[in-house]
């Protein structure tokens, strides 16, 4: 079996995600492409193609704590606002935390030194009770109370993020290309291509050959083969080939959200066929869609995209919205969740204790305060 970038014999099975690990796939195939080809994609001479796409999404990966395969974490999105002057972070699930630990000191009622240390995560809390240890010589040194807090934060946070440029489109184009392959070896479908009839396609992702025949972008204009939902968060990919449209075609869908096209092939004549993949990055769940009608597809929209652009912005604008909002309402969920069991472990009583009526008003207060206040926190920067 042959690399499907270099044709070479693969000799040492190389494991090669369909959708890049990073935007939460653990579909993937060791049929498709040779070590050097693989590694190649992650390197700097292909220009961090799989990144420059992934990158892209760093902001939504943060939000809903997408976590990639081998159990790689979320980003952590840096310089994103301030509390009190002190500079921010923002942890996956969209957390705030400080951008380092922040280290108080005062004197207690006994004129012993109280050190109070705030850290983003543990392993930062540890680093600093080794500092303090080694600064006192441990002479007198004790570990005082320790509790894990969430951090609000009422102040505007900043984010850039861009999508588009011709390598993290090589990535969209890579992933169908892939996906058609993956078919083909690893589920076994008959499908009449060859790497040799879509040499085009595998010259300008490996050796970076131009050309006019293969491209890619964000596409908001032809229709998709499927109906998305504003709560969708799927990845999706699709592969089409069409007799009546003569071309070889394909999708991307990010999230459920951001649509990319890839032409891979025009002048096709050969048999129709149409294929897609659904795979959830929250629970890893995976439907391959099999003899999918081919939509409408109209190749000049994805090839002559920038004309377009300012079409896409109020559409695109729209879906990242969306995102936003879905965050925003399974981020409250949580929060709700946390604000219950604060308030029930500070106004409920211990066990043993005898439960009266007023501690049923204690809590409900308590949650109804500290609702509220992240409520309208929250909701105005919203």
């Amino acid at each position: 079996m042959n690399c499907i970038y270099c044709e070479k014999l693969i000799t040492t099975p190389s494991s090669e995600h369909i959708i890049q690990s990073a935007l939460g796939s653990k579909l993937k195939s060791s049929k498709l492409l040779c070590a050097d080809c693989n590694n190649y994609f992650s390197r700097k001479d292909s220009g961090y193609m799989d990144s420059c796409l992934v990158d892209q999404f760093n902001l939504f990966r943060n939000l809903f704590s997408i976590w990639g395969d081998r159990r790689t974490p979320p980003p952590v999105l840096r310089n994103v606002g301030e509390i009190e002057g002190k500079t921010i972070h923002l942890g996956p699930g969209g957390t705030p935390i400080f951008a380092k630990s922040i280290r108080e000191e005062s004197v207690d009622e006994n004129g012993q030194l109280v050190i109070s240390v705030s850290s983003p995560d543990i392993e930062k809390a540890k680093e600093q009770y080794g500092h303090i240890k080694k600064q006192f010589k441990e002479d007198g040194v004790k570990l005082g109370s320790s509790k894990k807090y969430r951090l609000y934060c009422d102040e505007l946070l900043r984010f850039n993020f861009s999508f588009g440029g011709e390598l993290a489109l090589k990535g969209v184009l890579k992933n169908i290309y892939n996906f058609l392959f993956y078919l083909i070896r690893d589920k076994e479908i008959e499908i009449p291509i060859s790497i040799q009839d879509l040499d085009t396609v595998r010259k300008y992702l490996r050796n970076n050959e131009s050309s006019d025949e293969v491209y890619a972008s964000i596409d908001y204009k032809n229709p998709i083969p499927v109906d998305l939902n504003e709560n969708e968060l799927s990845n999706y990919i699709f592969i089409f080939g069409s007799e009546y449209f003569k071309v070889i075609f394909g999708y991307f869908i990010v999230f459920g959200h951001v649509n990319f096209s890839a032409v891979l092939k025009e002048g096709y004549s050969g048999k129709n066929f149409g294929y897609g993949i659904k795979h959830s990055p929250i629970d890893k769940s995976k439907t391959i869609i099999e003899d999918i009608e081919i939509p409408t597809f109209d190749a000049s929209i994805t090839k002559n995209y920038p004309l377009h652009a300012n079409d896409y912005f109020p559409v695109a604008q729209e879906k990242f919205s969306q995102l936003l909002k879905l965050y925003f309402e399974e981020s409250s969920r949580s929060i709700f969740e946390d604000i219950v069991n604060i308030s029930l472990s500070e106004r409920w009583p211990k066990e043993g204790e005898q439960i009266l009526p007023e501690h049923n008003k204690k809590v409900s207060r308590s949650i109804s305060e500290k609702f509220a206040k992240f409520y309208c926190n929250h909701s105005a920067n919203f």
